[in-house]
């Protein structure tokens, strides 16, 4: 992973915001060089002008030795392509969203955008549409695609663009619709911090009625089952991806104290008390990291001398072990992150981690056996190398 000063992430913000946040690193720290001395001329020429602006003011504070306050953004690339790649272990789609390098920045809609194009001359499609239509089918649509590309040769060519480029995701989604229980009500399911989710499954019904003299369909919106649904394989994936962003928040925020406190219990406690509601919600994540294969931060509030020996220390220590040395704040929105320039790389640290215990976990196995009711043993189509994972340059970008 490179690694830059804190200097130079002001910079990147700065770039990122003119319009270059699909760029490799060297590619917006030479852009900022170039325009150093122009910056506030070109404020309204950037994509996002306020952001922009702001980013410029911090630098030049900075420069200057005050104090700002400003928080980088940094984005996850395909954040939904990231999770399914990892579950399905798919190291070419890992390439194409930056789980596993290549060497430069990628960005999957762009890619498959681009190879579209190598193999046929269509009409004009931007990349927009491209993404539109990816980002929809991984989750299991059919309309979105026939919306962007019609009926015809050039919806078989993206379907089958993207299957050879993502064929552990490909397989991985159409697993996920034939999921789909026509007599389920809802769907649920637990995450590794005992996060419950519940769908619900959703009709309409439509009751013709007379208003002032004339019949009106009247729609309702019902829980009932449903013959067909594709719904399954966007909440799972969106399900991961909100686990990953309260962990990023456990993680990079840690209260000191407490995992003080936690690493006092673990030398000295070996109680297993198991009355308290405390103990009772320490054995539920405990039982849910030996079934899922992911151990949440969130246990740290949960250990005492009372309970300590409930768990496996050396775990619990080995998971101490990967937090920053001191804790940092930082603000997400889905998969967007902001941060400090001072802590942007001990994020991006972090953000490849969620990955790499993500690609380590038997996640998918745990989630698909909640969802059918019977036990699921699901074979990958590679196991990717975590140690890759975790020197990932763009997964955080």
């Amino acid at each position: 992973m490179d690694h830059f000063t804190p200097l130079q992430y002001l910079m990147i913000d700065v770039a990122s915001a003119y319009g270059l946040d699909r760029s490799d690193w060297s590619e917006r720290l030479s852009w900022f060089a170039a325009n150093r001395n122009n910056l506030h001329n070109i404020t309204n020429q950037a994509k996002e002008p306020a952001l922009f602006f702001a980013a410029v003011e911090a630098f030049e504070a900075t420069e200057r030795g005050e104090p700002t306050g400003h928080m980088v953004s940094l984005d996850a690339t395909a954040s939904g392509i990231q999770i399914l790649s990892l579950l399905a272990g798919d190291a070419s789609a890992a390439r194409h969203c930056n789980v596993l390098n290549t060497g430069h920045r990628q960005d999957a809609y762009t890619n498959i955008h681009d190879l579209m194009h190598d193999l046929c001359d269509f009409a004009v499609i931007d990349r927009k549409d491209t993404k539109y239509a990816l980002m929809t089918v991984l989750y299991g649509s059919e309309a979105v695609p026939k919306q962007v590309f019609g009926e015809g040769a050039l919806l078989d060519l993206f379907e089958m663009v993207t299957e050879r480029e993502m064929p552990g995701v490909w397989a991985l989604n159409k697993a996920m619709l034939r999921m789909w229980n026509p007599e389920a009500y809802n769907y649920q399911w637990v995450l590794p911090d005992n996060f419950h989710v519940k769908t619900k499954v959703m009709g309409t019904i439509i009751n013709r009625v007379r208003f002032m003299g004339a019949m009106t369909d009247v729609h309702t919106r019902v829980n009932e089952p449903q013959p067909e649904g594709r719904s399954i394989g966007a909440n799972v994936t969106h399900s991961i991806d909100g686990y990953i962003v309260r962990e990023m928040g456990r993680r990079c925020s840690y209260d000191p104290g407490v995992v003080a406190d936690v690493k006092a219990a673990l030398h000295k406690g070996r109680g297993y008390g198991v009355n308290r509601a405390k103990d009772k919600t320490l054995v539920r994540l405990w039982e849910l990291y030996k079934a899922s294969g992911i151990l949440t931060a969130r246990i740290f509030d949960y250990i005492d001398d009372q309970n300590a020996g409930i768990v496996n220390s050396k775990r619990v220590f080995e998971l101490i072990d990967t937090l920053p040395a001191k804790p940092f704040s930082l603000l997400a929105n889905h998969d967007c992150f902001r941060v400090h320039p001072n802590s942007a790389e001990l994020m991006r640290q972090q953000y490849n981690r969620q990955l790499a215990e993500l690609n380590d976990s038997s996640l998918l196995n745990f989630i698909c056996t909640q969802l059918l009711g019977v036990e699921v043993n699901t074979q990958k189509l590679a196991q990717l190398n975590s140690a890759e994972i975790l020197a990932s340059n763009y997964a955080l970008s």
